[in-house]
Formats: structure tokens, sequence, C-alpha cells
């Protein structure tokens, strides 16, 4: 779908691809009522894209399924500079769920839009990450046995800002939410249970082999994190972060208002 606007795919398998929809600009697309799967391709070194945009406006992708293998590289749903509607869509395996990357001229050209009532089920490495997005909305979503069930991972501290993580249910895994170097994003009335680091806050990946940035101007608050292996954490560096009414059992980090159960 290159150049063109107002294309509608729906009712329908798309399976054993390298990319299963691929779109480059236009607008007023609608992708739903999908199965899109590729249970086949098991090569780490296979990069399979299940939908994959570039500088595209008012993206809707609802009432989908995205299946894949439990290996690295494969992705349901790879987003750069797009405009979008995500609703309602169940991920299962791959690398990861749902991508919002960086155009790589570009850091600050971010993703917009909103991710809801969707399933994010066993990414091997992401359930969601965001790269680069401004004004992106994250609410009553589940995500379930990711490695990381949603981080946050700028190429610089100002890619990311705006975003809104909300009312969404982690269950098991290794990180529920890890953020690397972000700044200035919400994380509010969630639930995370039975991971290692329940709220992780942060360096950028890859400090200090390069420049170092640390999480910071965040707001944690209203946040149910029990049963993990430590609730709340932050590293030292990264502080002037808010934390408020967070229910915890264990915390690291000064930052950090002592644990009370509710």
């Amino acid at each position: 779908v290159w150049d063109v606007d107002g294309v509608t795919i729906k009712n329908g398998t798309i399976e054993d691809f390298q990319w299963g929809i691929d779109v480059l600009g236009g607008r007023d697309h609608v992708f739903e009522d999908l199965r899109i799967r590729n249970l086949k391709s098991d090569h780490p070194r296979d990069f399979i894209l299940g939908i994959q945009t570039f500088r595209t406006d008012n993206l809707i992708v609802r009432n989908s399924i995205f299946e894949f293998l439990p290996v690295t590289h494969k992705e349901a749903i790879l987003l750069y500079g797009t405009d979008f509607s995500i609703d309602s869509v169940q991920t299962y395996s791959g690398a990861g769920g749902i991508r919002l990357s960086c155009i790589p001229c570009c850091p600050l050209e971010g993703n917009t839009g909103t991710v809801a009532n969707s399933l994010i089920e066993g990414g091997t490495i992401d359930g969601l990450a965001v790269h680069c997005a401004h004004d992106v909305r994250i609410v009553a979503n589940e995500f379930v046995d990711n490695e990381a069930s949603f981080s946050i991972d700028p190429p610089q501290a100002s890619s990311v800002s705006d975003l809104t993580f909300e009312g969404n249910a982690i269950d098991g895994g290794f990180v529920g939410i890890h953020l690397w170097g972000s700044a200035d994003s919400t994380i509010r009335n969630n639930a995370i249970h039975d991971t290692w680091r329940g709220i992780f806050l942060d360096a950028n990946m890859f400090c200090p082999e390069i420049e170092c940035f640390y999480a910071t101007g965040n707001v944690i608050s209203d946040n149910e994190v029990t049963g993990n292996f430590i609730d709340l954490y932050h590293i030292p560096e990264a502080t002037g972060n808010t934390w408020e009414n967070n229910t915890c059992e264990t915390k690291e980090g000064a930052e950090i208002p002592a644990c009370t159960a509710r």
C-alpha cells in the first residue's frame, strides 16, 4: 500500500509472508478482522513483520489476531512516523507485539495515537516497545508473559513525550514496565504482578558506552504493583520522578516512598 489513500483490508487471512501488509505514506487506511500469521519461519535472522507503516496518517488496525513462532525478529505491528489507532488486537509470541519505532534520519519525528483493549502475549523481547512517540495513550490492555511487557527506549530523551500508560494489566514475564532514560511520561492505574521488576526506571540502553541519560520527569501514580521480586525500582541516577499512591510490597530507590499495601 504505497502512496495511496483510503485502503481497507478486512475479513481474511494473511500467512507465511515476510511482510504481511507494508504501508508507505498515504492516509485513512483500515485493516480489520484479519488473522495475520507466520508459523513456519523459525530462523532468528528472518525479519517477519505483520504490518509495517512509514509516515502514514490515520491508520486504523482493529479486531485482528497476529501469530508468530517465539523467535527474535518476528513482530506483529511496526510503526514509523504514523498517526494510528490500534484497538482490540491480539498478538501471540514472536519477538514483540507492537513497536513504535524511529525513522533513522529523524529521532524526533514520532508516532502518535492510541493502543487500547488489546491482548499482547508471549513476546520474547517486548510486548509493546516505544522508541519515538508523542501524545500516545496506551489504555486498558492486557499483557501476559512477555520478556518486558512495556518499555520506553528512546534514542534521546526528547524522542518520547506526553505518553500515558493507564489502566493496563501485566501478568508474568521478566519486567513489567521498563523506562530506559525516558522523560515526561505518565504511568498510572495499572496492575502489575508476578514479574522480576514491576516498574523499573533506568538509564538509556548502551550507557555508559554511549553518553548516558536517565529516566526523569515521569509520573508513576496509583498503580498496584505486588507479587514481583522487586515491585518498584529506580537506579540511583534515575531521579526527578514523581512516585505517588502506589501499592507495593518491595521497593528500591531513594525517591520511592515506603510501600503500603491496600
